[in-house]
């Protein structure tokens, strides 16, 4: 993942929470956590607030602050509703294609999913 913003991000969409869910768990406003996910913003999080969420989402601060050494496994709870059991075994993937998506635009992710549901071997459920 490129830097703390994306990370940041990812982290709070793992857990599917909204920026003011997320604020809330870990104490600080709304407005900060959008600042912190924000390209056009140079705010990041300081020391309580990095405390407060590698304490509260189980991270390490070395991973929020540089992408380094322990990255959040993603759990089979947070993925397997939708991928084949067959790919269940293979977490890694997910969270790779996760991190991929926060990268992309919303017009190619569109472009994505409409090549993924065109592929004959696609199926819902």
């Amino acid at each position: 993942m490129q830097d703390i913003k994306a990370r940041i991000r990812w982290l709070r969409k793992q857990h599917g929470l909204t920026m003011a869910q997320f604020a809330k768990s870990i104490q600080v406003s709304p407005g900060n956590v959008g600042d912190w996910e924000s390209e056009k913003r140079p705010s990041v999080p300081g020391a309580q607030a990095l405390i407060q969420i590698a304490k509260t989402y189980d991270v390490s601060i070395d991973w929020l602050l540089m992408g380094a050494a322990s990255q959040p496994a993603v759990s089979n709870q947070s993925y397997s509703a939708y991928i084949k059991p067959e790919y269940a075994a293979h977490p890694e993937l997910y969270q790779q294609l996760t991190e991929l998506a926060l990268t992309m635009t919303e017009e190619e992710l569109l472009r994505l999913i409409h090549s993924i549901q065109q592929h004959e071997d696609y199926r819902i459920g």
